[in-house]
């Protein structure tokens, strides 16, 4: 935590001033979705996510947040990095339908 200490000086006949000023920045942080598949050929196909903050807003993809929805989307066995969160409790959803592969049953862990 910083402080700061300075020195004012009153004289006779006049008004000092001091002024302190807060300055604040939130602390934040990066989050990386990887997006492993195993037991089939999943090369090419687009995977999609969503990431919702506590404070029930998804995040938009570059760090600012909002009441709309908002899809990103990952390539088997990549991944995408978030940066620029508030630091905090985040969900990750995978879209279900999305991750679907023909012929395959599908469990997510």
């Amino acid at each position: 935590i910083a402080t700061g200490t300075g020195n004012v000086t009153v004289v006779k006949d006049e008004t000092a001033k001091a002024d302190v000023v807060n300055s604040y920045s939130q602390d934040k942080g990066s989050l990386v979705i990887r997006k492993a598949v195993e037991g089939a050929d999943a090369t090419g196909k687009e995977f999609q996510f969503t990431v919702k903050g506590t404070d029930g807003k998804w995040d938009q993809g570059d760090g600012s947040a909002s009441d709309t929805e908002y899809v990103l989307r990952v390539k088997a066995n990549e991944s995408i990095m978030l940066s620029n969160l508030p630091v905090g409790t985040y969900t990750v959803e995978e879209k279900a339908a999305k991750a679907a592969i023909d012929g395959y049953s599908l469990i997510a862990t």
